[in-house]
């Protein structure tokens, strides 16, 4: 699945905001916006599984998977990305290729 320039969409990546709570647990406060990013999306619903990749990403469950140069999504933190077509939430991220592949889910 390469990386298709004219099919590929902008999305605006966007960081979960956390703030810690009275009892020292992290709560989503907002989303801040990183940047803006170029992503071929590809609709893998009917493939809804477990999926393993060499940098030792699970993603239990996505329904799309996004191809994209930008390669400062990192696993240990909540990204979603955002057009006027939806919202997707970042499942996983393996980085390890040219092209970085999200895992993504469809949230609305």
């Amino acid at each position: 699945m390469p990386f298709v320039r004219n099919k590929a969409r902008k999305f605006e990546l966007q960081k979960a905001i956390t703030v810690e709570t009275s009892s020292g647990a992290k709560k989503l406060d907002s989303w801040g916006r990183i940047k803006d990013i170029y992503v071929t999306m590809f609709d893998t619903s009917e493939k809804n599984q477990l999926t393993m990749g060499s940098a030792g990403v699970r993603a239990k469950k996505y329904t799309h998977l996004g191809l994209t140069p930008f390669k400062g999504i990192k696993t240990e933190h909540d990204y979603r990305i955002v057009n006027e077509n939806g919202v997707f939430e970042v499942k996983g991220v393996n980085n390890d290729n040219t092209m970085s592949q999200l895992y993504l889910e469809r949230l609305g």
